[in-house]
């Protein structure tokens, strides 16, 4: 590699660095932003934070970025809730009470005002509990390949639950397209905030961020929550669907 390309290449990484670390530290509590909280951002070792936050807090930094994205769906009918989807979301909802696949918030605590203003039961301040089309979105449903979903997807939902009837055999259009709607292997329960709202919501943001919320750590949600604002509101984006 010629010297001066090598040069180009160390100056582009250095500004990298500049732009999502060095910085985003510099704008953390001067106590947090020390060279051993950025070390312990590799290491997982405890900084030299407060004693009585050290217990709470990781040191975490935030990286912002622009996603532009163009989706494409097949031509299909204003989206009207069946009343098999209706029967499901009530039973998966309020009869089961699942609870959000994220926060563990549930519609019992979200309907009972002394429950859900306690930040451990709901954290995020959710309002309501929906579904989510989880493998499959009903919008692009008129798109899906019937011969590719049996050889593709029917043979894992057919090992995982084995005693449902319609796994016995390869599904029809028809039926492909009531399983988008309405069966509960297509859905995923979860509160407003992470279903639809803004830096959290499963609609908002990507893929590889929104997965392995669930498995975060407690006190890296409270850091999270903390930046967002959470805590004196809730999270933008979310408004209660009616």
């Amino acid at each position: 590699m010629p010297h001066e390309t090598l040069l180009e290449e160390m100056e582009l990484t250095w500004g990298r660095f500049q732009r999502e670390i060095a910085e985003p530290l510099r704008r953390l509590d001067e106590k947090e932003a020390t060279l051993q909280g950025l070390n312990a951002l590799h290491s997982g070792k405890p900084t030299n934070a407060s004693k009585k936050r050290q217990k709470e807090l990781l040191v975490i930094y935030e990286v912002r970025r622009t996603l532009e994205e163009r989706a494409f769906y097949p031509e299909h009918e204003a989206r009207s809730d069946s009343s098999a989807y209706r029967t499901v979301r009530k039973r998966l909802i309020q009869a089961e009470n699942l609870p959000c696949l994220v926060c563990g918030v549930t519609y019992a605590i979200t309907k009972n005002k002394k429950l859900t203003a306690q930040p451990k039961l709901n954290p995020y301040y959710a309002r309501q509990m929906e579904t989510h089309h989880r493998l499959i979105e009903w919008s692009i449903s008129n798109a899906v390949d019937l011969g590719r979903f049996n050889r593709r997807v029917l043979p894992r939902l057919r090992e995982r639950n084995p005693r449902d009837p319609l796994y016995a055999s390869d599904l029809t259009q028809g039926a492909l397209l009531s399983w988008i709607d309405h069966h509960p292997d297509n859905l995923w329960v979860l509160c407003d905030v992470h279903h639809r709202a803004k830096y959290v919501g499963i609609h908002q943001i990507t893929g590889p961020i929104w997965g392995p919320m669930d498995l975060l750590k407690d006190e890296f949600h409270v850091q999270a929550r903390r930046e967002l604002g959470v805590g004196q509101g809730r999270p933008r984006g979310a408004k209660r669907r009616r």
